[in-house]
């Protein structure tokens, strides 16, 4: 009679780190930024992604309170702590470090798309540099 041996060994997963520009994104997560109902921020209004870029770090990404996309749909104005909120009506990428170029829109004086801008994006991470 034969003896057989059989070896099990488990499956490892490795996840792929974040590309270079998304390691040093900032996160943003101040729940005001996920208020797309035009609710005016302390009376002020703030633009922070110009610093942002200043600073070399133009990459960031919502999490926690701000929620975890960008808005999809046109929001009245002073919303997301600012006078004029950022929306795409594109559908984001589905992948972390598959970089897109979308377009994005600030909502003005009830126009939703008042101006553009270009961005970059992943599923994660956006870049209006």
């Amino acid at each position: 009679m034969a003896t057989t041996q059989s070896t099990t060994t488990e499956a490892t997963t490795t996840a792929l780190p974040y590309p270079e520009e998304c390691q040093n994104a900032i996160n943003l997560t101040e729940v005001w930024r996920a208020d797309n109902k035009g609710n005016k921020l302390n009376g002020m209004n703030n633009c922070d992604t110009q610093t942002m870029i200043d600073f070399g770090r133009p990459w960031f990404r919502f999490a926690n309170a701000a929620g975890n996309r960008l808005l999809n749909s046109c929001p009245p104005d002073n919303s997301c702590g600012t006078q004029a909120g950022m929306w795409s009506d594109v559908n984001m990428p589905g992948d972390v470090g598959v970089v897109a170029h979308i377009t994005v829109y600030g909502s003005w004086k009830s126009d939703c798309k008042d101006f553009s801008k270009s961005a970059q994006c992943d599923e994660m991470f956006f870049s209006s540099k």
